[in-house]
């Protein structure tokens, strides 16, 4: 995280970064035995190595991301777009472009499993009703009014984080992996 932050925004910004990163308190599940720092990790690696052009590596790790939890699916979106960008600079880009959609093979597998396993290729989805948990536009969930108050505190900080990606100019691909990531769970 700090490698990336630092290379996008300079040393102390990726100093500060990562500090509020870690200081999050949602952050203990990274020192959990859990897939949440192994995804961050996949998912840095994947952004970081497709913003220097290493797109072999960069659908290597999206499709191990995707692997650790379906949402990783959504780092196709600035691997995506940091090709195109490529590709519109004409930038070489080599025989590893195809790997970028590896994130949706990997997806695919995983869920050719789940069929064969639960009879269901889309179960990760479909288990979350059994937690009271379905799919809705991001503002209902604000509108609602049932949730605890640290649900908006966090829902308001991500609105924040995404307005100043915006507003700061940072890289199309970071802006929308920020959106994407924040919004859509």
């Amino acid at each position: 995280v700090w490698k990336l932050a630092a290379r996008e925004l300079g040393e102390e910004t990726g100093v500060w970064a990562t500090a509020a990163m870690l200081l999050f308190p949602g952050s203990i599940f990274l020192t959990a035995v859990y897939t949440e720092s192994l995804f961050l990790l996949l998912s840095v690696t994947a952004i970081d190595a497709a913003r220097r052009r290493a797109f072999g590596l960069a659908g290597v790790a999206a499709a191990l991301a995707t692997l650790t939890r379906p949402n990783g699916l959504l780092l196709g979106l600035p691997l995506a777009i940091e090709w195109l960008t490529a590709l519109r600079r004409r930038e070489r880009v080599g025989w590893t472009w195809p790997l970028i959609g590896l994130p949706l093979l990997a997806l695919g597998l995983h869920s050719a499993l789940l069929y064969q396993v639960y009879g269901d290729p889309l179960y990760f989805q479909s288990i979350q009703r059994d937690w009271g948990r379905r799919f809705s536009m991001p503002w209902n969930a604000l509108l609602e009014f049932r949730y605890d108050p640290d649900y908006y505190a966090a829902t308001l900080a991500a609105l924040a984080a995404i307005y100043y990606a915006w507003r700061y100019r940072f890289a199309l691909s970071l802006q929308a992996h920020a959106a994407t990531s924040l919004l859509l769970p």
